[in-house]
């Protein structure tokens, strides 16, 4: 499907429907190209089709996005026609669809010392404590310097969590896994740095999904909180 056509879905109303008809004739498809376009956008399940109209549900849009960045196109443009204003929000997107409860650009204080976190993604018992780089190239020595600084930031967010109930959106009383991540927009040379993965954002749903199977090779940092 020709990139145009994937961002045309991508700027659809979330889940909203949209009159078919209208929608083609914006594109300038022939007859011809618009029965193709409409057979393969519901074959990969870009759409929906209801009566006379198209529907793009939210995780479609997700995944449209992915296709369109393993296209090449670029990230800001794509966040752009989606209605999303950073990197920080498509992340937050992959990791609620999910399950995972987000907070975006959480702040908090170790010491005389205060931290950022661009994503947090809570969940039971795993966490994910996400640092996106928008860099386009494989930087290794700068990347590595990333995950070393990232595994310590996750460290210490476990030991303020218990005070940042508010912040996060619910209060923090249980044991959680906390696993440093490190979000790109292109592919890079180094999967891990001390443990901490470099994940592509291409990759992002895939990584998601699967990585409490080999956590044993990642940076897990465990932080037990007691009921009061």
């Amino acid at each position: 499907m020709e990139s145009e056509l994937l961002l045309a879905l991508l700027g659809l109303p979330d889940g909203s429907p949209t009159p078919e008809k209208s929608f083609l004739e914006e594109q300038g498809l022939s007859e011809d190209r618009r029965r193709v376009f409409l057979e393969e956008a519901s074959r990969l399940g870009y759409i929906t089709e209801t009566g006379e109209c198209l529907r793009v549900s939210q995780q479609a849009r997700l995944n449209l996005a992915v296709k369109c960045l393993s296209r090449g196109i670029d990230i800001e443009r794509v966040c752009k026609i989606a209605g999303w204003r950073e990197f920080e929000d498509l992340a937050a997107l992959i990791a609620e669809s999910n399950g995972y409860a987000t907070t975006k650009h959480l702040r908090f204080k170790s010491g005389a010392r205060r931290y950022e976190i661009d994503v947090l993604a809570l969940g039971m018992p795993w966490s994910l404590v996400i640092e996106c780089k928008r860099w386009r190239r494989s930087q290794q020595a700068a990347l590595r310097r990333t995950a070393n600084v990232q595994r310590e930031k996750a460290s210490l967010l476990a030991e303020a969590l218990p005070n940042l109930g508010k912040k996060v959106g619910r209060r923090v009383e249980y044991s959680l896994k906390l696993v440093p991540v490190v979000l790109m927009l292109s592919d890079v040379n180094i999967e891990t740095e001390n443990g901490v993965p470099m994940v592509p954002i291409v990759k992002f749903q895939d990584f998601v999904e699967g990585f409490p199977g080999y956590a044993e090779d990642l940076a897990v940092i465990v932080t037990h909180i007691s009921r009061p």
